[in-house]
C-alpha cells in the first residue's frame, strides 16, 4: 500500500476533479465525493484484472482525498461464511475494494460474489445506494435484479442509481420492484430446492424455468441469477431489517 500511496501522490489523484470518471461522477451527484463523513462506507466492485484493479485504485484515492489509511482491499466473498466475515471488515469512512473472482470471465462466481457482497452491505442496517453506472455492462443486469431482492426486505433503505453521459439532470433514481411477503422466502426455499438438484416444487414454485434455474441432461441446477439471488437472500435464512419500524 505505500508503494501505492507513493504514486497516487505522485499522479495527484487526490486533485483530479470528480467527473474523471463514470464511477465519481455518479457519487458525486450524489454528495458523496470526496469520503467527507466517518460514517460513509463505499465498496468499489473491481474486475479480476489487473486493469480493473488499478482503476478501483485510482478511483478510491479520489473518493478518499488521496488518504491511503481510508483505502481496504479484498477478494470477493463467495460463500455465505465469508460475507458475514467481510461484513465486519467494512469499516465507516473508508473506501472498500473488493475484487470480483472471475469477473469477466466466469461469471458464476462473480455474480455469487456481488450477491454476496449486497447482502453484506444490507445486513450492516444503514442505507444503501447502488449505483449501476461504470464498470463492466455484462453485470449490470444481474446487479439490478439483485438489488430489487435487497429493496424487497429494506425498501425504505435501498435504492439504485444511474448517472447517464450527460449527467447535468444528475443521478437519476431506479424504480426498483418490491416483492412482498412471503415471496422472498418462497424464492429462497426453491433455489435452495434446486441448488440441492431437486425439481421446483409446483407447491413453492414462484420462478419459471429460465428465470433463475435450468434443466438439461445432468438435472436442475441454478443459472447465474438464481445464485446471485441466492447469495443475496441468504441460505440460513432471511435476515436483517424490513423497514418495518423505519
Amino acid at each position: 500500500m505505500a508503494m501505492c500511496d507513493s504514486a497516487a501522490r505522485d499522479a495527484k489523484l487526490h486533485e483530479w476533479p470528480a467527473e474523471i470518471c463514470a464511477e465519481t461522477s455518479t457519487l458525486s451527484q450524489r454528495g458523496l465525493v470526496r469520503l467527507t463523513s466517518r460514517d460513509q462506507r463505499v465498496i468499489l466492485l473491481a474486475s479480476d484484472t489487473r486493469k480493473g484493479i488499478s482503476a478501483a485504485f485510482c478511483v478510491a484515492y479520489v473518493i478518499a482525498a488521496g488518504d491511503g489509511k481510508r483505502i481496504r482491499y479484498l477478494s470477493g466473498p463467495t460463500s455465505e461464511i465469508e460475507a458475514s466475515e467481510f461484513r465486519g471488515v467494512i469499516h465507516p469512512g473508508t473506501v472498500t475494494i473488493v475484487r470480483l473472482p472471475g469477473l469477466p470471465h466466469d461469471l458464476d462466481q462473480a455474480v455469487g460474489a456481488i450477491g454476496h457482497v449486497l447482502r453484506a452491505a444490507h445486513l450492516l442496517n444503514e442505507p444503501l445506494e447502488v449505483h449501476l453506472t461504470g464498470g463492466f455492462k455484462v453485470t449490470l443486469l444481474h446487479t439490478l435484479a439483485m438489488t430489487e431482492i435487497v429493496h424487497s426486505m429494506a425498501p425504505k433503505t435501498t435504492s439504485a442509481w444511474y448517472t447517464f453521459e450527460d449527467h447535468n439532470g444528475g443521478a437519476t433514481r431506479i424504480n426498483l420492484r418490491h416483492f412482498p411477503e412471503p415471496f422472498p422466502k418462497l424464492m429462497r426455499a426453491e433455489l435452495l430446492r434446486v441448488k440441492k438438484g431437486h425439481p421446483p416444487s409446483n407447491d413453492l414454485n414462484p420462478f419459471h424455468t429460465g428465470v433463475a434455474w435450468e434443466q438439461d441432461s445432468s438435472g436442475w441446477r441454478l443459472n447465474d441469477f438464481g445464485r446471485g439471488y441466492l447469495a443475496v437472500l441468504g441460505e440460513e435464512g432471511v435476515s436483517g431489517n424490513n423497514d418495518g419500524a423505519r
